[in-house]
């Protein structure tokens, strides 16, 4: 990926080379500095003086070896920070492979365009290797906290500056997804799988043509990764910041065995109509039929897994939720009412203080990660939500022998005899054919896991506009049916029960979300395309069928605001804890 680079106005750079900037140049430099046996000629490349001064010796064979020489020795314009010798590490460094030394050492301390060292600076270079460092100072200067001891040493293609120590080099947070510095191979195998490289031409240092090939000096290149931008974070802008948790090999593994049985696959058949009279009989869709078939569903499950564990590892520490990350230490106890990942997803309370409870702070160039042994994500925040039909959302239903309208209701048009509220401020009403008739609404759940929910139908009372007059109030009475497929692909359905009855009934005081049984769902559907109406894939779905008779004298009118499918674990924790605040509309 490549990052913005912050450059002074080329002007800026011109005039620092005329007589009268360097005057003053050498003024400040008399003031503060004395030359550490520094000379150097305004006729001379950078390179040319580096190479005429002995102490820096050190700095000039390593800068040679990793072929930067000949960068710096061109008519381009370069600002180097030349590290005196004996102020850094230099048997370490010469003894490091070359790509290395070239990354870590020779980008490092070079950076294009002028940045000479007067009057007062407060600003960010950015180095060949994309770091950007703050150049500081008024009189005396710093870059990147190293003191530059001897500063503006004119050349004919930039600037030299001699420093008390080499630049360090930070990694940002793709770089740091390294194996050999820390335990976390399945993570680092997952987002490196997607990198590509492609030189950038425009901005690489050109050389000579060697057998009818032009050569470069400095070989830019533009690197990409899709999963950032999947993730939603670009983990290698240097002007960025982020905060990552960063599962090891262990985490990961427990991770992935718990997501994984979230997502089993297998081919299923697409039922063409919906209700069938004899699902045992339903005709695939040719098309639909074909196209599952031919899915690869262990891919699939893998790929999905994958994406699912790790879409709420990353926190922007600029969005305002995020900020008290920046400050946020090892041991320190998170103060927070909220932070909010970068899928999205909101975590409120002890949900996110405990997300970086027990993992090791270690800064980056572009923000923190915080190695963990264990993720703390919710289920059914990150790898399991809550599945919420609206009713008036015309493409996830279908009516038999039926009509249906779709109502919107403000907050002050409704009947303030009846409690609750109208989710999403609209409901759908499915009215029967015929006097004695009874209707049946059918909508399609998208999304929907291999797991177990509890399966909740919120309906409306007839009354619910206080401008409509409507007299003798009764509930619905219904029987609500699951279709789904079994683990062989088959088409099913089967008629939930709840606390041993086998039809439901609203109280008509409220907006009554009335809970119809737990379903557990044998496959996974989320990912393969299903879902709507217009597709030929009918399954899963739920079945709401009126149970009206002479008897019970119940409203035939099925008026629904919404079907919810909780997950199951979820669903026992909020009964366990009333208080407990979740990001998803529960009412």
């Amino acid at each position: 990926m490549k990052t913005n680079k912050l450059y002074r106005n080329a002007a800026v750079a011109m005039a620092f080379l005329a007589v009268g900037a360097m005057t003053t140049a050498c003024s400040d430099w008399d003031d503060h500095y004395d030359s550490n046996g520094i000379t150097g000629s305004a006729s001379e490349t950078i390179w040319e003086n580096v190479k005429a001064n002995a102490n820096l010796s050190q700095f000039a064979e390593l800068i040679h070896k990793a072929g930067y020489d000949e960068v710096i020795n061109t008519s381009q314009t370069y600002t180097v920070w030349a590290p005196l010798n004996g102020t850094f590490n230099y048997d370490s460094l010469k003894v490091l492979p070359v790509s290395n030394l070239k990354e870590y050492f020779a980008k490092n301390h070079v950076a294009r365009f002028n940045f000479p060292a007067t009057g007062s600076i407060n600003e960010f270079v950015t180095m060949l290797n994309k770091k950007m460092m703050a150049f500081v100072g008024s009189g005396t200067y710093t870059l990147n906290g190293v003191e530059v001891v001897t500063p503006n040493v004119a050349s004919s293609n930039g600037v030299l500056h001699v420093t008390n120590g080499m630049l360090g080099y930070k990694a940002n947070l793709m770089e740091s997804l390294d194996t050999l510095a820390y335990p976390i191979d399945s993570i680092a195998r997952y987002f490196h799988k997607y990198d590509t490289k492609v030189l950038d031409e425009a901005n690489s240092v050109k050389g000579p043509v060697v057998d009818g090939r032009l050569t470069y000096l400095d070989s830019v290149f533009i690197e990409h990764n899709q999963l950032v931008y999947l993730h939603n974070a670009l983990l290698t802008r240097e002007d960025s910041s982020y905060s990552m948790i960063v599962p090891t090999n262990t985490a990961w593994q427990k991770a992935y065995t718990e997501v994984k049985k979230l997502y089993h696959y297998a081919p299923f058949t697409y039922v063409k109509e919906v209700p069938a009279n004899n699902l045992s009989k339903a005709t695939d869709d040719e098309n639909y039929d074909k196209s599952s078939r031919e899915l690869d569903f262990d891919l699939l499950r893998d790929s999905i897994t994958h994406y699912i564990i790790a879409k709420d590892l990353f926190y922007n520490n600029n969005v305002y939720h995020n900020k008290v990350l920046k400050s946020l230490q090892l041991g320190s106890s998170l103060q927070t009412d909220s932070l909010v990942s970068t899928a999205g997803d909101i975590f409120y309370g002890d949900d996110a203080k405990s997300l970086f409870e027990g993992a090791t702070r270690i800064d980056k160039s572009n923000g923190s990660m915080w190695l963990t042994d264990s993720l703390r994500m919710r289920t059914w925040i990150s790898w399991n939500p809550i599945i919420k039909i609206q009713g008036e959302y015309g493409p996830n239903k279908a009516y038999n022998n039926s009509s249906s309208d779709r109502f919107s209701l403000s907050k002050t048009e409704q009947n303030p005899d009846v409690s609750g509220t109208v989710s999403n401020g609209a409901y759908v009403s499915v009215s029967p054919a015929s006097p004695r008739s009874n209707p049946e609404a059918i909508f399609y759940l998208p999304g929907v896991r291999s797991a177990s929910y509890a399966v909740y139908v919120c309906f409306v009372p007839a009354n619910i506009n206080k401008n409509t007059y409507v007299t003798d109030i009764q509930p619905n009475v219904v029987a609500v049916t699951m279709g789904y497929n079994d683990l062989s692909g088959k088409p099913k359905e089967q008629q939930l029960k709840a606390n041993g009855a086998s039809t439901f009934q609203n109280d008509v005081s409220k907006i009554d979300t009335v809970y119809v049984g737990d379903f557990t769902f044998p496959i996974c559907y989320y990912g393969t395309g299903q879902s709507t109406a217009t597709q030929a894939s009918y399954a899963p779905y739920i079945r709401v069928q009126s149970r009206a008779t002479s008897k019970n004298n119940a409203d035939r009118t099925l008026r629904i605001d919404y079907i919810m499918l909780v997950p199951k674990e979820l669903d026992t924790y909020l009964k366990e804890h009333p208080g407990y605040k979740y990001q998803h509309d529960l009412d």
